[in-house]
């Protein structure tokens, strides 16, 4: 069945496609008659018919796949994998890329049948470059076994550590005289004889294991570049663009040297275009490079991959993990020693013990003394030893200990899948330090000060935030410029320029933390805190603060991403200090969701241990080679992962470590492993099409839908966007049918890019949001796509957490057609009445700019009559202090502002107030239920003074990042993580006491949406700060309105959550002027409960029976009906059931665009226009009211019940359409 119909968009020749055929992978009827099953065969039979167009490069693409597939298979016995598959496509288009796949998933395998291929069929120059002799010399045999096996006549020479001098001697005149084809080197060999090797140009370099070919020297970036042949210049350009982009970001980060930003702008521009023209011409070879790099060879070089070769290279992903967290405590009196002996025995070899640097290098010796003279073989590893990991592999020692820190080489050095097996921390890992000047670093005072800001008050809190956000800049210098700083201070001088800005951050720094600890008040606090340990040594004070980055990193030593997902690992932490391990575990608790601590002396050692050491030898056994490829298990699927904003994917990426990045035409790729697939994540960057905005009527053509013997077919193309006033428009023209301007972008980039992707990846998985306009933007991907990949999949996550991404992952479904047709038919309709009410409106006023809609016009109508309403129920009323400093609000009725402002003045001067009587109650509160997008935007507007369509960007921000859970949505229900995260908490912050789970069902119904709340115990204060830490790192920064939006959601949801408040309300009679009037207030609180977090009501002081003087009054105009504001307006529509959770906004923001409502005070009320209340007018009385039943709130109502009965499959779509034509065509607005 043809839905829609699509111009541009046939694969093969550009023109229009039905959806149908695009659903099925095929280009359009005429360019091809028949319909085929097979996509592949299409593409032949098009080649043989003569009218292969634009699918020539796919099908070349698939030919060149398909031979070396083959050549693979005669190689190995069995075809590619899915991520091979991926490599090759890429490799056949020319691109550099680099691999992140885990252990045991054929890379090595795949750079060396690459290398052969091509090699022997194309005549090329390659060059596999490996960490180790070892590893050389088992590459270079299996190479000559292929090339053997195969058949093939290349030579392939390699060069390593253990040949024999002969054997070296014409290793190297084989080189020198270029009588090779593939050759194997170490990184070593790379650096100490390029000489020997710059004669020649590479077409394919394969890099395995990049991290150890950078570790030797960041030089061998320049080197392999010159051997694909970049001229030496071109680099040079590049270094100085990239300190130029350094600068860039540093000037940008200082208020003070904001005017040298433009000046390196200019210079970044001017530097491209000079590397652009010095590689104009160039045949560059092709590199791709395997592995991940660790965060401290992250140097600004690395950058020259992304402006030569289009990649940027991630690094190893420490939160991915799958770990059991233990603890147990050190008893008084027990030894260290002992314990960690105790642990080691249990658990047997393969283990690392990680030692705080409190305790001291000469523990670790001690320790590996004590451990040995027991039995257990231990190497003290202080000092980074290759020939010591080998023994560790091979089992000629048990464990290996080390120092607790991030630089430890025990913590930052180690990948051993295939060993590891444990980790013991002797102590919890600790910063420990004092406030002295030789002691500073930025680190280490951030994460006092993040401590310290829990005990101080409000102010010197958010001095702690100020400063935490300075030291961020100043941890970025290097060592030998901290170093120069500190000196400076120490000799009592001044620096100047950017180094005198961290001077005088420092000095700030530490003279705050100085002055707090001098405080009473302050040490008090820090002794009763469970979180900060604090001891005074020598007359000095010694600050204990956890490093939760070392226990992260240290523990992710035993869990590592290999073929079959990510391995277990056991982490066991011997508690020292009760303090530090609240604190870590606090800390954790914001960073890694899954975490959950246990006993170690309770867990089930036997069954976690067996687990482990089972997948242990997996692990072997693919590194070793012993599992023959046919019997190996596909690790991973190459997919691509499609969102809608480049935020959404920064985020989702960013789960799964630093991911590479490509630039395809401008627009980023990120890519991960992800333990299931080889992902790449890409942005639409939201809509790339919509309806026709045609404006013609005929009999075929109704405002962009076609009418046809078999039914409606609307008719879609790309969105356009003005770059000049940012109009979107659908038009076949590139010219702004509002300003005229022909600077235009389209969404065609981003269709070339998306198709791109998908014709190198297996599946496609499409990630837009959970509600109908996201299952139309996933369809509409799906049909863009469909001809280049086989497996179109729709995920489905209300939450962007590692855990919701990682279900929805494993829970592809097919995309809901029923939800599709529903959207389909609600843009007809909207497109029919909407193009046909607008263009009455347009003749009658003579303005193209009107429009009407059926459901913004009963908005508008509501708009109007609360304002007449308002008008004519104008008061006074008198807010007035009594002599015992009550107040009350009185209504007082009078003429106008001049009589008002004669009351005020008599109240004071003659009159007095009697209180009759009082009358208290003891009342409870229930707290509200959580937000609903309606009432979150109702609150926005109220409480922070927003409009909706802002408070709705700023939702859509926080739920992209990761924050919030999904903003569109009518429903209360908490899910039980949701109860989980508040239960945290409460008890936490609160107490146990307060907390009250609550499902918040209304209604029965349980459906997939959930209330909008934080996505983490983390309240707006303790995001602030960990942000400023940069422990928590966001896609994009965060303003004072993210936070403010947050601050709502986080207390409504927690209030949601907790006990009801008891509250004393009193109901008192006054009388003033012969006027007695009853006054209700709350006077009291008998018990908090949710009003701690969530202020719903305020206590006044109550009122005592007597008679008072005045002492001040003032008075102000107000009304019994005030003009709707935003929110209200929202809150309408949801109770009068005539607007969705995605539409809330749109409405009102239309009806202020087309000027028929403007915002007025700080409350922002909507008062009609002139023209508005013309607008409506015109359209619920012309020709006797003809179409007022159109846009009335019954039939409105109507309307989106058939199309919410559609997406529940209870409606046809066909029908829906027909019945919506009938209507309008009865009514004379179409044809």
């Amino acid at each position: 069945m043809t839905l829609a119909r699509y111009l541009n968009l046939c694969p093969n020749c550009g023109g229009p496609i039905d959806s149908d055929r695009l659903e099925k992978g095929l280009p359009c009827s005429t360019c091809l008659p028949t319909e085929l099953e097979d996509r592949y065969q299409a593409l032949l039979y098009l080649e043989s018919s003569g009218r292969l167009k634009l699918l020539r490069d796919y099908l070349e693409l698939n030919r060149q796949v398909n031979a070396f597939n083959e050549f693979f298979k005669a190689a190995l016995g069995t075809s590619m994998w899915s991520a091979q598959r991926l490599w090759a496509k890429r490799i056949f288009k020319g691109k550099s890329f680099a691999v992140i796949a885990p252990t045991g998933s054929g890379k090595t395998t795949f750079g060396i049948l690459m290398a052969l291929y091509k090699a022997s069929k194309f005549g090329e120059r390659c060059l596999i470059v490996l960490p180790t002799s070892l590893l050389v010399e088992q590459v270079y045999r299996k190479t000559v076994a292929y090339a053997s096996k195969l058949g093939l006549g290349v030579k392939v020479v390699c060069y390593h550590a253990m040949l024999s001098a002969k054997e070296k001697a014409e290793a190297i005149k084989a080189i020198e005289e270029g009588r090779f084809d593939v050759l194997i080197v170490t990184t070593m060999f790379i650096s100490r004889n390029f000489e020997l090797l710059s004669k020649y140009r590479f077409d394919f370099i394969f890099v395995d294991d990049v991290d150890s070919f950078l570790k030797a020297t960041s030089k061998n970036i320049d080197r392999v570049l010159l051997l694909l042949g970049i001229p030496k210049r071109a680099i040079e350009l590049g270094e100085e663009l990239i300190r130029t982009l350094k600068e860039l970001r540093k000037v940008s980060r200082i208020p003070s040297e904001k005017s040298k930003v433009t000046e390196y702008q200019e210079r970044v521009v001017k530097l491209r275009e000079e590397i652009r023209k010095e590689l104009s011409n160039r045949k560059i070879g092709i590199l791709v490079v395997s592995g991940a790099l660790a965060r401290a060879r992250r140097t600004l070089r690395v950058l020259l991959f992304r402006e030569f070769l289009g990649f940027d290279i991630g690094s190893r992903m420490e939160y991915l993990r799958n770990i059991v967290d233990t603890y147990t405590y050190l008893r008084e009196g027990e030894d260290i020693f002992d314990k960690v002996l105790s642990v080691v025995r249990k658990l047997g070899s393969g283990g690392l013990v990680f030692v705080p640097p409190d305790q001291g290098k000469e523990f670790i010796v001690k320790l590996c003394e004590y451990l040995n003279q027991r039995g257990i073989k231990a190497y003290a590893y202080i000092k980074p030893k290759r020939d010591v990991l080998d023994k560790f592999v091979a089992g000629e020692y048990d464990v290996l200990i080390g120092t607790a820190t991030a630089r430890s080489p025990l913590v930052r050095g180690i990948d051993l899948p295939q060993r590891v097996r444990y980790a013991v921390f002797t102590g919890v890992p600790k910063f420990k330090f004092t406030l002295n000047i030789e002691e500073f670093h930025p680190v280490r005072y951030m994460t006092l000060l993040h401590v310290l800001r829990d005990v101080v008050p409000r102010e010197e809190a958010d001095l702690c935030d100020k400063y935490i956000a300075q030291l961020r800049n100043v941890a970025l210098l290097r060592e030998d410029q901290l170093k120069q700083v500190l000196e400076v201070i120490k000799r009592g001088e001044k620096l100047q320029g950017f180094l005198g800005y961290v001077q005088n951050v420092i000095e700030s720094v530490m003279k705050f933390v100085s002055e707090l600890m001098s405080r009473p008040d302050v040490k008090e606090k820090i002794a009763k805190s469970p979180y900060i340990s604090l001891r005074e040594v020598d007359g000095r004070y010694v600050f204990i603060v956890p490093d939760v980055t070392t226990y992260i990193q240290a523990s992710g030593r035993t869990s590592r991403l290999y073929a079959g997902g990510v391995s277990h690992g056991l982490s066991v932490l011997i508690v020292d200090d009760e303090k530090a391990f609240n604190a870590l575990k606090r800390e954790l608790s914001f960073i890694l969701e899954e975490i959950e601590w246990k006993d170690f002396n309770e867990v089930n050692l036997e069954e976690i241990l067996k687990v482990i050491d089972e997948e242990r030898d997996r692990i072997r056994a693919l590194l070793e080679g012993k599992i023959p490829p046919s019997e190996l298990k596909e690790p991973m699927k190459a997919a691509l992962l499609i969102v809608e904003s480049p935020t959404k994917a920064r985020t989702i990426a960013r789960f799964f470590g630093r991911p590479n990045v490509r630039i395809i035409n401008g627009v980023p790729v990120y890519e991960v492993s992800t333990g299931t697939y080889s992902l790449a994540i890409v942005a639409t960057k939201g809509h790339i099409f919509d309806l026709l905005s045609e404006g013609t009527l005929t009999e075929t053509n109704i405002y962009g839908v076609l009418k046809t013997e078999k039914g409606f077919i609307p008719i879609y193309t790309v969105l356009k966007r003005c770059r000049n006033c940012g109009n979107t428009f659908a038009l076949e023209t590139n010219v702004c049918p509002r300003c005229k301007s022909t600077n235009v972008a389209d969404s065609w980039p981003v269709i070339q890019v998306l198709r791109e992707l998908a014709s190198e990846v297996d599946v496609v998985l499409i990630g837009t949001d959970p509600d109908a306009e996201g299952e139309k933007i996933a369809w509409d991907v799906m049909l863009a796509l469909r001809p280049y990949v086989d497996e179109v999949r729709r995920i489905e996550f209300h939450e962007i957490t590692k855990r919701a991404i990682a279900q929805a992952l494993e829970n592809p479904r097919t995309i809901d057609m029923r939800m599709v047709q529903a959207q389909l038919v609600r843009r007809i309709e909207d497109r029919w009445l909407g193009f046909s009410l607008s263009t009455l409106v347009q003749k009658h006023f003579g303005k193209k700019t009107l429009s009407a809609g059926r459901v913004q016009t009963p908005v508008l109508g509501w708009i109007i009559d609360f304002y007449r309403k308002f008008r004519e129920t104008k008061t006074y009323v008198f807010n007035i202090t009594l002599e015992d400093g009550s107040r009350l609000s009185i209504e007082i009725p009078v003429v106008d502002g001049r009589v008002a402002r004669w009351l005020t003045q008599r109240l004071v001067e003659f009159e007095k107030v009697e209180v009759l009587e009082t009358k208290e109650e003891e009342i409870e509160l229930p707290p509200p239920p959580p937000y609903t997008t309606d009432s979150l935007l109702r609150d926005a507007s109220q409480r922070l003074g927003i409009d909706a369509q802002t408070a709705m960007r700023i939702a859509q921000d926080l739920f992209e990042l990761g924050l919030i859970t999904y903003h569109r949505t009518d429903s209360t229900r908490v899910s039980s993580a949701g109860i989980a995260l508040a239960k945290q908490y409460i008890s936490e912050n609160i107490g146990e006491e307060y907390f009250v789970p609550r499902q918040w069902v209304i209604g029965g119904h349980i459906g997939a949406h959930e209330c909008i709340r934080p996505t983490r115990p983390i309240d707006t204060d303790r995001l602030r700060r960990l942000i400023a830490m940069g422990l928590l790192k966001l896609a994009r920064p965060l303003t004072y309105l993210h936070y403010a939006v947050y601050d709502l959601v986080f207390r409504r949801f927690i209030a949601s959550q907790m006990k009801s408040a008891k509250v004393i309300k009193q109901v008192a009679k006054v009388r003033l002027l012969d006027i007695e009037q009853t006054v209700e207030r709350y006077v009291g609180v008998v018990e908090p409960g949710f009003i701690k977090v969530y202020q719903l009501v305020n206590i006044e002081k109550p009122l005592t029976q007597g008679t008072y003087k005045i002492v001040e009054a003032t008075y102000r105009r107000t009304a019994k009906v005030y003009p709707l504001t935003q929110g209200e307006v929202i809150a309408l529509m949801k109770e009068r059931g005539i607007g969705r959770p995605s539409t809330y906004a749109k409405i009102v923001q239309t009806i202020l665009e087309r000027r028929y409502a403007i915002t007025i005070g700080r409350r922002k009320f909507l008062i009609p226009t002139k023209l508005g209340t013309a607008v409506y007018e015109y359209l619920v009385t012309v020709d006797g009211g003809k179409y007022r039943d159109l846009v009335s709130e019954e039939r409105t109502r109507y309307v989106l019940e058939l199309m919410d009965r559609i997406e529940r499959g209870e409606e046809d779509y066909s029908e829906v359409i027909l019945e919506l034509y009938r209507e309008l065509k009865e009514k004379g607005l179409i044809i």
